[in-house]
């Protein structure tokens, strides 16, 4: 016969590999629909509705700016490599060091919210024609342009918050972002590609 379990004993229901990896097809599937939304060429002014983290937010894809969360979609900035903020997400970056990189990638994602949520930013192309390049899950990449007329990746770069994302891929002011990186001097350099 079992002991009833104490408190302090309640064991939780484990979550299984399967489980996990239904919900990560699920998460990557409406990361590629919403991206398919993303049918625009040209500078777009866009309302900041969510920030993921540093380097990436959530808009509507009209420019009427209204839809609900599951209709967003994602836009990561280009040419910018902020820290994770949350474990899971660390535990995928084979080179980073989660105990650093977590507090630094709230940090990051702090200062995101302030400067992006509930702003009209202009997003700029970096692919051919004026079209907008597709990033890792199948995300719209490009330049962020704030408000104010400032670039939003350097200006998250020279807070020594976020780092140039050259040395994985190349971009058309990876110069200027290196530049602001060594000055910040708070992430090291890397070597590119």
């Amino acid at each position: 016969m079992r002991s009833p379990e104490s408190p302090s004993q309640k064991s939780t229901p484990g979550i299984s590999r399967a489980k996990i990896s239904l919900v990560l097809a699920a998460l990557i599937a409406s990361c590629s629909i919403a991206a398919k939304k993303w049918n625009v060429v040209g500078e777009q002014r866009r309302k900041v509705k969510w920030v993921i983290d540093g380097d990436t937010f959530k808009v509507c894809p009209d420019s009427d700016n209204k839809c609900n969360r599951k209709g967003q979609v994602s836009i990561r900035v280009k040419g910018l490599e902020c820290p994770e903020s949350n474990q899971r997400a660390c535990d995928r970056k084979p080179d980073a060091d989660c105990s650093e990189w977590i507090p630094k990638g709230k940090e990051a994602k702090k200062v995101a919210i302030r400067t992006l949520k509930k702003k009209t930013v202009t997003l700029q192309p970096t692919g051919k024609g004026g079209s907008f390049e597709s990033g890792g899950y199948k995300r719209p990449l490009a330049y962020v342009k704030m408000p104010n007329g400032s670039d939003y990746g350097l200006t998250m770069i020279e807070k020594g918050l976020c780092q140039d994302f050259s040395h994985r891929y190349r971009h058309n002011r990876e110069d200027q972002y290196r530049a602001a990186q060594k000055k910040a001097g708070v992430f090291p350099l890397k070597p590119k590609k």
